[in-house]
């Protein structure tokens, strides 16, 4: 359609949509129950705002109606493709595990929670379990020592529990 026939507030351009967290081709997107509910939430956050949207009947809310349908498409795309692992195990390290690392080089302990690419977050200390670390930590156990590659060189650290 000719721009000359549409109003200057009917913005029909959607946007650029952020893909979700990458996972790459092949691999199973793994996520724990609470990775699960997170995303079931967002799911209906979004559901909510577009039904808002929708309810306003405003030609400018329109691009954003797009948006939230691609957003949303995403997600559900992602929701579909999970595969939810609980695991309670403490025996070796595994998806869903939360590892306490003592770290020789700075003298510390740190927790880790190897979990979906989805819900990982450096904050929360929440990491892929694609992560170069997270790979390292899988099948081991208490008292294992691993090896991971960073940019500064090898770091060497050694598991001192595993909480399910």
């Amino acid at each position: 359609m000719s721009r000359a026939f549409v109003k200057e507030n009917d913005d029909m351009s959607v946007g650029v949509v952020a893909p979700r967290a990458f996972l790459p081709e092949g691999e199973v997107n793994y996520v724990t129950p609470q990775g699960m509910e997170a995303l079931r939430q967002e799911q209906r956050e979004l559901v909510e705002e577009l039904e808002a949207l929708k309810q306003q009947h405003q030609a400018n809310s329109r691009a954003q109606q797009h948006y939230l349908q691609a957003k949303l498409q995403l997600l559900e795309q992602r929701i579909g493709s999970a595969k939810v692992v609980n695991n309670q195990a403490t025996d070796k390290v595994r998806f869903g595990s939360k590892v306490v690392l003592y770290k020789p080089e700075e003298d510390c302990t740190c927790e880790y929670q190897l979990v979906g690419v989805d819900e990982a977050d450096a904050k929360l200390h929440k990491i892929s379990y694609l992560s170069p670390i997270a790979k390292a930590l899988m099948n081991k156990e208490v008292g294992d020592t691993i090896h991971v590659q960073t940019p500064n060189g090898i770091r060497e650290m050694d598991i001192e529990e595993i909480l399910a």
